[in-house]
């Protein structure tokens, strides 16, 4: 402890050190000792003398009553801290468009203690519920959530110095409907451990349907009275599940009578396949779907995600129609799977 009591302001402290730190000369400092942190704080050295297993701090000139000692200083490995930052709160998917499926996750990582972190991975990591272990978001089409077109997983980051902070974003979207999704952030370091973020957010995911058609309309060229089974122009159409939906799908179909002026085609005269087989297709309704209007009574049952069915129309002319040109309208409507249209 030191308290000056010489005419000078500044004063020498000499101190003598045990043999055991002479093969630590560079981390040999002089230091003082916070009680309030409980801890040694270096105040440095002017002079080391390995011969003298001696030590000097020139120009002391505060005094605090304070233990002083000799200290030998060894480095504080790094350690990598990475937590989710954004979203910080439950958020809902498939809210309306594609792009209401898709959401930015941003994972903030930063480096404490000594020396660089270095060789970073970040993770993006989910489970679907609460007993689940949590895994890295991929590409896979088994899982509730995915990456987003080109994004990869983890993000392998630039090395960072102690005290240094910095953020990685991925582009992440649902996969299959459903709730019970929770994401987290993680990471590594080849120097500086592991890290597993402490903010987690709940996902739930509303059913997204995209379905896509390559015709815009059905058309049967010119065909004659007393006939049946006359195919459409467009036969075979190709109706996609796409895989930017998220659920199953069933798909429901009607049309209207074809009219020409005050002539008409009853609707009942056109009929749909999912093969190209007349004989096995099935006339249409106006009111209403065909094969009814609740749940589970579609046409197509059961589509699944990136998924196509080909569909073929085929028409009945009667005996004595009326020459024209007739149109009508078809619908084809794709709902959640058991969910009625």
């Amino acid at each position: 402890n030191i308290t000056n009591t010489s005419d000078s302001s500044t004063i020498n402290l000499g101190m003598f050190y045990n043999n055991s730190l002479s093969d630590n000369l560079d981390t040999i400092n002089v230091s003082q000792y916070n009680r309030t942190a409980s801890g040694w704080e270096s105040r440095g050295r002017t002079n080391i003398s390995s011969s003298e297993q001696s030590i000097r701090l020139d120009g002391i000139n505060s005094f605090p009553f304070i233990t002083h000692g000799v200290v030998n200083y060894s480095s504080i490995s790094p350690t990598l801290v990475v937590n989710l930052i954004s979203p910080n709160s439950s958020v809902t998917l498939c809210g309306g468009d594609f792009s209401s499926c898709q959401l930015n996750m941003t994972c903030q990582y930063n480096c404490t203690g000594g020396g660089t972190c270095s060789d970073i991975n970040i993770f993006a990591e989910f489970r679907n519920n609460s007993v689940d272990l949590f895994k890295n978001i991929s590409g896979s089409a088994l899982d509730q959530l995915r990456l987003n077109g080109s994004e990869t997983n983890p993000h392998s980051v630039s090395n960072l110095a102690s005290g240094s902070t910095a953020n990685t974003s991925f582009i992440i979207r649902s996969n299959l409907a459903g709730s019970n999704n929770t994401i987290r952030c993680g990471g590594d370091s080849s120097n500086a451990g592991q890290s597993i973020g402490e903010l987690w957010v709940n996902i739930s995911v509303n059913a997204f349907i995209d379905t896509s058609i390559n015709i815009s309309d059905i058309p049967f060229g010119n065909v004659n009275p007393t006939t049946e089974n006359n195919p459409s122009l467009s036969n075979p159409a190709n109706l996609i599940n796409t895989q930017n939906s998220n659920t199953l799908i069933d798909i429901y179909t009607n049309a209207t009578n074809l009219t020409s002026g005050s002539n008409r085609i009853a609707f009942l005269n056109l009929s749909i396949a999912t093969g190209n087989t007349p004989t096995a297709s099935t006339p249409l309704n106006e009111s209403g779907y065909l094969n009814g209007t609740g749940a589970n009574q579609g046409y197509i049952e059961n589509m699944t995600i990136n998924s196509s069915v080909q569909l073929f129309w085929f028409l009945d002319v009667e005996t004595g129609q009326t020459a024209g040109i007739y149109n009508g309208s078809s619908v084809i409507h794709s709902v959640e799977d058991g969910v009625a249209p």
